[in-house]
């Protein structure tokens, strides 16, 4: 399993507009390093029947509440679909790419093959050329373009990863295209979870490797597992932090 950084940074301009989406709060979650054994073992105690983990000292399972108290994403509003019929091109073009010249974005065509194929786009490509903070005096329609290019980048590292971890659906666009202001609540929180039980199924019946929203599956762990934890070197001058009162690591 690949673990891919988030890199596009949240400029101060584009909060409010996160905010709004309900995609604000999960932009502060830290990457953390792929616990691969911690996940085989999350996999191995799984049962696709019940949806919960089934340990020595009876059932466990990731909430609601969980995803709202570790990723920050709300657990109520609008179910989350898509259309996910393309062709995708020009609704990249209109909704993402920074450059008005339409003739740019067709001479350019050559050199993203590749990087959008069919209905993925590939997120060094997203962040090479939507990435890039808008300059200070940039329009309304910059910021939402910049906005909707971190949206896909936390779609695709830690909302909804696929298996490959490097691109995302083009037809996530559809959720944060046109206007921002009339985009609708969408119920995020519900949306990962089910994305998190649906790879968790997978995983125990064919592929034994956990896709979907791996890091929320490690965050969970730590949280409620404690022989599970990693280590933390003492804070200078601070000594050893007491992780029962901190996020993601206890209550």
């Amino acid at each position: 399993m690949r673990s891919h950084k988030r890199t596009i940074k949240v400029d101060d301009r584009i909060e409010g507009r996160l905010i709004k989406l309900g995609l604000s709060h999960i932009t502060k979650v830290k990457h953390v390093n792929v616990d691969m054994p911690l996940l085989k073992a999350m996999v191995e105690f799984w049962r696709p029947e019940t949806h919960t983990f089934h340990f020595s000292v009876g059932e466990m399972t990731v909430t609601l509440q969980d995803v709202a108290f570790l990723y920050g994403l709300r657990s109520t509003g609008i179910p989350v679909r898509s259309n996910t019929r393309g062709p995708w091109e020009e609704k990249i073009r209109a909704n993402l790419y920074p450059h008005e010249d339409v003739g740019e974005w067709h001479r350019e065509r050559s050199s993203r093959e590749g990087d959008v194929v069919g209905n993925n786009i590939k997120l060094k490509w997203l962040r090479q050329n939507c990435g890039v903070a808008p300059q200070a005096d940039a329009p309304g329609e910059e910021l939402d373009r910049y906005t909707r290019a971190v949206a896909l980048e936390l779609f695709g590292t830690l909302i909804f990863p696929d298996i490959s971890q490097n691109s995302v659906p083009a037809y996530y666009l559809e959720l944060v295209s046109g206007n921002l202001n009339e985009v609708p609540n969408f119920n995020w929180g519900g949306a990962t979870l089910a994305c998190l039980y649906r790879a968790l199924d997978r995983a125990s019946m064919r592929f034994k490797v956990v896709t979907g929203p791996w890091m929320l599956l490690l965050f969970w762990a730590w949280s409620y597992l404690p022989v599970c934890r990693p280590e933390v070197a003492p804070i200078g001058g601070l000594g050893q932090p007491n992780l029962d009162s901190c996020v993601p690591f206890g209550r």
